[in-house]
């Protein structure tokens, strides 16, 4: 695969990502919808690491590890 194809598939899988999460966000009530920005965040992850994609892997890996991060946040501001 070209380098350019592994950065629209692995922008795009962000993209989703992203957007998996804003209905919790905007009605904030717990949709299921954030399940899947896990795995477009795994697979943008693993294309950027293909693609040499270097400013994309942070914001991949840490959509592939969204949940975790929000649970350590609201931990974090819960039991202040």
């Amino acid at each position: 695969m070209s380098q350019r194809l592994l950065y629209r598939w692995s922008a795009l899988c962000l993209l989703l990502s992203l957007t998996s999460w804003l209905p919790n966000l905007i009605w904030n009530y717990g949709f299921g919808y954030w399940l899947i920005g896990q795995g477009f965040g795994a697979v943008g992850f693993v294309l950027a690491v293909i693609g040499r994609l270097w400013w994309l892997l942070l914001p991949t890996f840490i959509m592939a590890n969204s949940f975790f991060v929000f649970m350590a946040v609201g931990y974090y501001f819960m039991f202040e």
